[in-house]
């Protein structure tokens, strides 16, 4: 490897003292570089190169912050990346968004008509309904309880509940199908697993 970048990752082995994963991404990521004095064309081809080579976006990305790090450590005397910085630099690529896939109305449909047999599926389409219907994040639903002995609407005691787990920063709405379905299995005791304890 060539002598200057060797330097660079001595010095981050034991000034900067990066972990051993580290250091072989810097290794790998200067394999892309022939030069350790490149010019703006010769990182233009660098990342063609890549990009011909099949690697995505995200992975082009990760070997250039690694490369902008030595490009940096060239520069003597700023300590931090920033705008004062006249040295060369990778642009990162643009990434795309990944949209994540959401259940439509029939598949939901389908969930709510579904019979659950037993204990634990009938926690397991609650849970699920409750997600759906509350845009509220797994643990919180897993973490809920009815916080009042008395015959205040589900609903009520349900959100209340909500904003405890969520340190009280939130509220929610809750549908008068959820609600029902709330209630009964509440009755049933059908959302508590015999190891945890209830609070009403």
């Amino acid at each position: 490897m060539i002598e200057q970048f060797e330097q660079f990752i001595r010095e981050r082995q034991f000034i900067s003292n990066v972990s051993l994963r580290t250091l072989e991404w810097y290794r790998q990521s200067f394999a892309w570089l022939d030069t350790p004095d490149p010019t703006n064309d010769q990182l233009k081809s660098l990342v063609i190169r890549m990009r011909e080579r099949g690697l995505k976006p995200a992975s082009c990305n990760n070997r250039i912050r690694a490369l902008n790090a030595y490009l940096h450590w060239k520069t003597d005397g700023i300590p931090k990346c920033g705008a004062e910085c006249k040295h060369l630099r990778i642009p990162k690529l643009k990434e795309e968004q990944r949209v994540l896939p959401t259940y439509d109305q029939s598949a939901i449909k389908k969930l709510m008509e579904w019979k659950p047999k037993g204990q634990a599926q009938t926690r397991l389409q609650t849970h699920a309904m409750t997600l759906a219907d509350t845009g509220a994040r797994i643990d919180e639903v897993l973490h809920l309880r009815r916080t009042s002995k008395t015959l205040k609407p589900i609903s009520d005691c349900f959100c209340r509940s909500l904003s405890l787990v969520r340190s009280g920063t939130a509220s929610c709405l809750v549908s008068a199908r959820l609600t029902d379905i709330l209630q009964r299995r509440f009755q049933e005791g059908a959302l508590y697993s015999a190891k945890l304890p209830r609070c009403c």
